[in-house]
């Protein structure tokens, strides 16, 4: 027993070695990503477990960064947006009961957003905030599928009017792809979201519109008469929301509108006009909406 313990103490000290070079490894891996921490390529900071969302569904790009002026230098600041990648894997599963299944069982890991600031002089990269999303948009799904980059208040300093997908099948049980929508900037160095809480879309095919003239977002969503026996592609009244930026320095629901009359969902046998876009019912079709 003495002659076996002795030939082994050289492969366990080798293995004490690989132990302490792998967590001390790990633990510079992890101290690199933390605040206030540099390191040369945005995606060192990516969390463990996480990956990058694309940042468009409609137009694929390589580039999985929001590029924006976030402060008063000249150096470039990214948003860098990441999910869980277990739900980006059960995003292509084929069956909606598989994903339901695993969603009930997960516990969910929070969609980020991390600000990244480039230093020309140093040529690296520093985390400078993460912003956790609210934790029911876990699940949101496919990518970040609008971007549009804003300067509300003219002060040089950019907003980023973000939405995502998600499925309302694998969260409420019914059929839909509704969107949750964010404005992003920072402000006291810290990111932060200036529309309220919660602002969701239900308009397919829509993106947010962003009114520079009235310094105000609008979504839109569509009346569903279950009563009536509407069906979900049927003529639709629409309510549109008007979040308006004030003194607070936040967007506010200032206004709430129900158009005058009905657009239906990609239908063009439904008798009525089919729905287009925000800017097309606020601007052409019902200008008087909000007057």
């Amino acid at each position: 027993m003495k002659r076996t313990l002795s030939q082994l103490r050289p492969l366990l000290a080798l293995l004490v070695i690989v132990a302490g070079v792998f967590f001390a490894t790990q633990w510079l891996t992890d101290t690199a990503r933390d605040i206030g921490q540099s390191a040369d390529q945005p995606l060192d900071f990516v969390p463990a477990g996480y990956g990058v969302l694309p940042v468009s569904s409609r137009n694929p790009v390589t580039d999985p960064y929001i590029s924006a002026n976030f402060d008063a230098d000249s150096d470039l600041e990214i948003l860098l947006p990441l999910r869980y990648k277990a739900y980006i894997e059960a995003s292509d599963w084929e069956t909606k009961s598989e994903q339901k299944d695993f969603y009930k069982e997960a516990n969910p890991k929070p969609l980020l957003f991390r600000l990244l600031d480039f230093d020309s002089a140093s040529g690296r990269w520093t985390l400078q905030d993460e912003l956790k999303l609210p934790e029911d948009c876990a699940y949101c799904y496919v990518s970040l599928d609008h971007h549009e980059i804003i300067d509300v208040n003219d002060n040089q300093i950019d907003e980023v009017v973000v939405s995502f997908f998600y499925d309302t099948e694998i969260l409420l049980g019914a059929s839909g792809e509704w969107q949750r929508v964010f404005t992003l900037t920072v402000a006291d160095n810290s990111l932060v979201n200036l529309l309220p809480d919660k602002v969701e879309m239900k308009a397919r095919g829509d993106d947010p519109y962003y009114s520079d003239a009235a310094n105000s977002i609008y979504t839109s969503n569509y009346i569903w008469d279950w009563e009536a026996g509407e069906g979900r592609f049927d003529c639709h009244f629409w309510q549109i929301d008007q979040y308006t930026y004030s003194d607070a320095k936040k967007f506010e629901l200032v206004n709430s509108a129900k158009t005058s009359k009905e657009y239906s969902m990609e239908c063009d046998r439904c008798g009525c006009e089919e729905y287009s876009s925000i800017d097309y019912i606020i601007n052409q079709s019902e200008p008087n909406l909000f007057k």
